[in-house]
């Protein structure tokens, strides 16, 4: 996540490699996305320069916002937040910072209300929404015109 003046913010993805040079916003690491990053950067022997951590997604945000930094987030944790932070999400080409998956379960022997099965089905179409919205927000704009 960057801003979308961000020089890597017109890739359609970028590499570890292309992230050193660049100040780094960073969850903590205790959270899993950081621990993935940090094997993904020894796999690589790529070393970054973090400069600010946080485990609060709004602080790295901000910081990134304000710093011209780059900050590392999962798509669903920032889907609705870049458009109004200026910010946009460029995916990392990397296997092994695709190691994280998100699942929803339910007990299936026990019977739910409708209001449970009307919010599991919306959750379930929230996160198979198509990640067009991670996307700088000018072509995001672009698009909901055309559309």
């Amino acid at each position: 996540v960057m801003r979308n003046s961000h020089p890597l913010a017109q890739l359609k993805q970028v590499t570890l490699a292309q992230l050193q040079g660049h100040p780094m916003a960073l969850p903590g690491t205790d959270t899993t996305l950081r621990q993935l990053f940090d094997i993904a950067c020894i796999k690589q022997r790529v070393t970054v320069d973090t400069v600010f951590t946080s485990n609060y997604v709004g602080a790295l945000l901000r910081f990134v916002r304000l710093r011209d930094a780059v900050t590392l987030a999962s798509e669903v944790s920032v889907r609705g937040l870049l458009a109004e932070e200026g910010l946009c999400a460029v995916p990392i080409r990397d296997r092994t910072l695709s190691g994280r998956d998100i699942e929803v379960q339910m007990r299936p022997e026990r019977a739910h209300p409708e209001l449970v099965r009307v919010f599991r089905d919306s959750l379930i179409a929230q996160l198979a929404a198509p990640r067009s919205a991670a996307r700088p927000v000018a072509a995001a704009k672009s698009k909901a015109r055309k559309g």
